[in-house]
């Protein structure tokens, strides 16, 4: 068995984050639209459950079959404010 070579790399997280945000950005792979009044936000999904602990739960809930547009109210916001979620997101 070969020998184990751990590899480090510290800008790596960086990276990381600029290259999602850029995807983001590019509106690829996003698989979730915040809608807070008239404004829309494409996001993805995993990055917003990673970041809040109130989106990893209400996400979490998710039915695991959405239906085309799937609509996850956002209570205690201050306007109106709901996440759509589906393929076509």
């Amino acid at each position: 068995m070969a020998p184990v070579v751990e590899v480090s790399d510290a800008g790596h997280c960086r990276s990381l984050l600029v290259e999602l945000n850029e995807q983001r950005l590019r509106g690829q792979f996003c698989d979730v639209t915040i809608i807070a009044e008239d404004t829309k936000f494409r996001a993805h999904k995993n990055v917003l459950a990673a970041s809040s602990p109130f989106f990893k739960q209400a996400l979490a809930e998710e039915p695991t079959q959405p239906t085309p547009a799937q609509v996850l109210e956002l209570p205690g916001a201050k306007k109106r404010c709901c996440c759509v979620t589906g393929p076509w997101s």
